[in-house]
């Protein structure tokens, strides 16, 4: 396992360790909902491969969370 992999894996763990309401995948980013609590339960991780343009993504997103 190279570095990036090690960090991705623990990065997942970490997502893992305070579960969200709703999870969604959205071009490699982990966008997650918990109905207004906030800290990592509610945020977005770019963890994965992405193709889209970062700015649409990031409007986009800011869209999911209004």
């Amino acid at each position: 396992m190279d570095q990036s992999q090690l960090i991705q894996k623990i990065e997942e763990l970490s997502l893992n360790a305070l579960p969200a309401m709703q999870t969604q995948i959205y071009d490699g980013w982990v966008i997650r909902f918990a109905d207004g609590y906030m800290k990592r339960a509610n945020s977005i991780a770019p963890i994965y491969l992405s193709n889209e343009n970062v700015k649409k993504k990031v409007l986009n997103c800011e869209q999911l969370y209004c």
